[in-house]
């Protein structure tokens, strides 16, 4: 028997009225990454533990300079849903 995924899905990281400050986000992160396997979707994993998948909507410019670095220093996968309306025909 296959164990569930769960899937959270953040907004944005770096926003006033969020509960969850950027600068604790990587306490947050380092928090889901000791407790949990985090995986991207469709992968199995690798360990008994519980598998997670993060999830980033619309790729507001915080993912980039906030999130996207946090992901590379303690190497985990996510996935980035990017609004297909703001990519331009010519890239």
């Amino acid at each position: 028997m296959s164990q569930p995924l769960i899937v959270l899905m953040y907004h944005k990281i770096y926003d006033p009225s969020n509960q969850l400050p950027h600068e604790r986000f990587e306490t947050h992160l380092c928090q889901l990454k000791e407790h949990y396997e985090i995986v991207g979707l469709g992968e199995k994993g690798s360990t008994d533990k519980l598998k997670l998948c993060l999830t980033f909507d619309d790729a507001y410019v915080d993912f980039f300079w906030f999130v996207f670095p946090l992901l590379i220093k303690h190497q985990i996968k996510a996935l980035l849903a990017v609004p297909s309306g703001y990519i331009q025909d010519n890239t």
